[in-house]
């Protein structure tokens, strides 16, 4: 068992989520004294293999077995970037092509009103400048420093780059 620090970043009814120093989100049990933003100690413990290796080929055989039988019939355009938006009442997700063309978009409940602009085809900086600006009209984006923008781009090409944006 390895001891790690974690900071608490959520509290629900029955287990505390932290994010970890080495860069992942760690779902533990709830305790009454967990608060949001304190720094506790865990220890992770080793979780074994509970099923055989037999039962694990199989799945493995037939996931390819399938997926190579299956794949020219569910084939779709593929996305080169995805960018996901979090505001502080909700996030966003886009999927962008070669030509940085928007191809899909996923909204969480609490934006639906940014939902109403058709964003499929446009270019992405285009896309991104009518969501600011009507999330700005909206009062998702206001001047108040505490706020938070967190984009994250991601090129499925190629490498990961993380922009984080606070104002």
């Amino acid at each position: 068992m390895k001891n790690n620090q974690l900071i608490i970043m959520s509290i629900d009814n029955n287990y505390t989520v932290g994010y970890s120093a080495d860069g992942h989100f760690i779902k533990i049990p709830k305790k009454p004294s967990h608060k949001i933003g304190q720094i506790i100690h865990y220890q992770s413990a080793k979780t074994g293999l509970r099923k055989p290796w037999g039962m694990a080929v199989a799945a493995a055989i037939l996931l390819v077995f399938f997926t190579g039988l299956l794949n020219p019939f569910f084939t779709k355009e593929a996305a080169a970037a995805y960018l996901s938006m979090g505001l502080t009442t909700g996030s966003l997700e886009i999927w962008t092509d070669d030509n940085n063309r928007v191809i899909k978009t996923n909204y969480t409940s609490s934006l639906e009103d940014l939902k109403q602009h058709d964003l499929k085809g446009k270019d992405i900086y285009e896309a991104m400048s009518v969501l600011a600006l009507e999330a700005k009209k909206s009062g998702l984006i206001t001047e108040d420093e505490n706020n938070i923008l967190l984009i994250d781009l991601v090129d499925l090409e190629k490498s990961t780059n993380l922009l984080y944006i606070r104002g």
